[in-house]
């Protein structure tokens, strides 16, 4: 795995509730389940809430409306890992 600290997120997609799926510059991706971060207090309860999750400005990380985020070191280390190239 390259250094995460290089890396930015270029695609994010959200297959299911709790999941996200995200394509870094180096072309890898990887698809991780967040329901680990559920007793935080702004985890998005729905899956409607859940599909509003957008790319941060800085593309280090996944954002809600309601002000939850989660960073590239919280989603790979629970990520199953494809490589496109």
């Amino acid at each position: 795995m390259s250094d995460l600290l290089e890396e930015r997120i270029v695609k994010l997609t959200v297959p299911a509730y709790e999941e996200l799926e995200i394509t870094l510059t180096n072309g890898n991706t990887y698809r991780a389940h967040m329901g680990a971060f559920s007793r935080v207090y702004c985890y998005p309860r729905t899956p409607e809430a859940w599909a509003q999750a957008f790319i941060g400005e800085d593309r280090i990380d996944v954002q809600w409306p309601d002000g939850f985020a989660v960073h590239l070191d919280q989603i790979v280390p629970r990520s199953k890992f494809s490589q496109l190239a």
